[in-house]
């Protein structure tokens, strides 16, 4: 189980850049959310093919779906999305 938290700058998740808090919308939080996962992936590959869900709470609703329509137009191989809660 991996937990995120996001956008950028809630609970644990930070920038270096502090700009980055300025910047910080919908499809800003799926695209890292998509690169975190993609470079997690790549560093631990024998989960690569395991069944992968998006879930969340409260505004997770916004985030959840763009996160699964990105990993889908990505065709990513890496994250074998079965669903989104």
């Amino acid at each position: 189980m991996i937990y995120l938290d996001s956008p950028v700058g809630v609970g644990f998740s930070f920038s270096v850049n502090q700009s980055f808090y300025y910047l910080v919308n919908d499809e800003m939080t799926a695209r890292d959310n998509l690169l975190f996962l993609q470079g997690w992936f790549t560093r631990f590959p024998k989960y690569k093919n395991n069944d992968f869900f998006i879930t969340g709470e409260s505004y997770a609703g916004h985030y959840a779906p763009q996160l699964a329509q990105l990993i889908l137009q990505t065709k990513s191989t890496q994250i074998n999305l079965k669903g989104i809660a």
